[in-house]
């Protein structure tokens, strides 16, 4: 089965031509600074959830420490008043 050259699969004819090279090369610097910017914005965005990700895992750490020492508190308490009532009967 034969293609024609004009036809929609032949990407290549379907490109423009470069009339100003000037403008192209323009255009590609700004391209490329907006990736730049794309890429900075996108490190210093990660690096951001990163820093509040290690700041709730302190958080969290600290919680369950406070929690912990809360828990052997109670836990005392249950024994000693066990221990009591049991020297109440």
């Amino acid at each position: 089965m034969r293609r024609d050259v004009d036809g929609p699969d032949n990407k290549k004819a379907n490109r423009r031509k470069s009339t100003g090279g000037q403008k192209d090369e323009s255009r590609l610097m700004k391209r490329k600074e907006q990736n730049r910017a794309a890429q900075r914005a996108f490190r210093e965005r990660k690096e951001k959830h990163v820093r509040d990700l290690e700041d709730r895992v302190a958080s969290l750490e600290a919680e369950k420490a406070e929690t912990q020492n809360e828990n052997e508190n109670l836990k005392d308490l249950l024994n000693r008043l066990q221990t009591e009532n049991q020297l109440l009967k």
